[in-house]
Formats: C-alpha cells, structure tokens, sequence
C-alpha cells in the first residue's frame, strides 16, 4: 500500500468519524429540541390550568357573599314588597347575576382540563370534576332559595333541615368547618395543586 493511498484511507476514515459525530450531535440536538417543547407545553398547560381553578375557587366564593349590596338590587327595587313572587324574583335576579361569572369561570376551567387531560391522561379529568360538582351544588341552592321564596317561605319551614343547606351553599359560613362547599373546594384544590405543581417546573 502506497502512502497516498494510507493517506486517502485516513482521511476517509475521519471523514467517517466526523459524519457520525454530526450525526450523534445532531440526534442529541433533536432530543433537546423536543424534550424541551414538551417542556414548555407542558408548563404552560399547567400554569393556565391552575389559573382557571383559582379562578373558579373566587368565583364562586364572590358568588356567594353573605351580603347583597344595593347594585346587586333590580331597577326600581321596593324593599317593602313582601309579596313571595317579587321576593322569588328579587333572588332570581340577584343569583343570576351572581351566577354568570361562574359559568365563565365553568367553561375556562373545563377548556383547561381538556388540554390537560390529553397531555397527562384521565387522571386530572376527575381531580378536576371534584372541584367543578360545587358549582352544581351552589346552583341548586339557589334554585332552593328562590323555590322557596315562590312558596311564602313553606318549602323550607316543612325541612328545617334543607333550609340550613341549601342556605349554607349559596351563602358562605363564617366559620369553615361549616362550610360544605368551601371544604370541598379546599379539598379538591390542594390535591389539584399536588398534581399539577410537578409540571409547573422547567427542564
């Protein structure tokens, strides 16, 4: 063998080596790539998400604030009707003013859940369907209240019991412990946030 031959052949054989060595960075640079996107959407997904449940979560408490303030009242408002249809209807007003920003908050939270529901699988589906029953649970206790106001007050003077309920859903308790929804809320929060927290970090 002749040296310029040795010479080619050792200078193929780099040339090999240095092709397989682009082609190693260049695999490796990929896998950054996509690793990273994953990353990225992933956090992403999880930043919204936590956005829309803390949403939600005060949403629903301004929703049902103990007090009804004046700008709350209907147009020509007469505190001195006492009649149990103006009274349904005062209520009906009020609670479904109260209850839009909710539905909002609703709709913000399930658009969330899905994209992170097809990222992460089923499991956040349910976490995420705990946190959502307690709009369902507000908004019967209202239908209740205002039901109730329709029949002069009967329907919860017959059940003292679904009186105390439905009325602790649409207006929060001062004391927590007390508090169905609140509880509830907390509940399903924290293990939404146990969750999710873990994709929150970036690669």
């Amino acid at each position: 063998m002749s040296i310029n031959e040795i010479v080619t052949l050792i200078k193929d054989i780099v040339l090999g080596l240095c092709a397989l060595g682009t082609v190693s960075v260049a695999v490796y640079g990929v896998k950054n790539w996509a690793r990273e996107l994953k990353g990225k959407a992933d956090f992403e997904v999880a930043r919204l998400l936590i956005r829309a449940v803390y949403k939600f979560r005060d949403e629903i408490e301004s929703s049902r604030s103990p007090m009804t303030l004046p700008n709350e009242f209907p147009e020509n408002y007469d505190p001195h009707n006492r009649a149990s249809k103006y009274k349904a209807e005062f209520w009906s007003y009020v609670f479904s003013n109260r209850w839009k920003p909710v539905v909002e908050a609703v709709y913000e939270l399930d658009a969330q859940g899905l994209e992170a529901e097809a990222l992460w699988g089923a499991d956040i589906k349910q976490l995420i369907q705990d946190l959502r029953k307690n709009a369902q649970l507000l908004r019967v206790g209202m239908q209740a209240v205002v039901d109730n106001e329709m029949q002069d007050n009967e329907n919860f003077e017959c059940d003292s019991d679904l009186a105390k309920k439905m009325r602790s859903r649409v207006w929060k308790s001062m004391r927590e412990e007390n508090d169905e929804i609140t509880l509830s809320i907390n509940s399903a929060i924290e293990k939404l946030e146990q969750y999710v927290r873990p994709h929150l970090k970036r690669n």
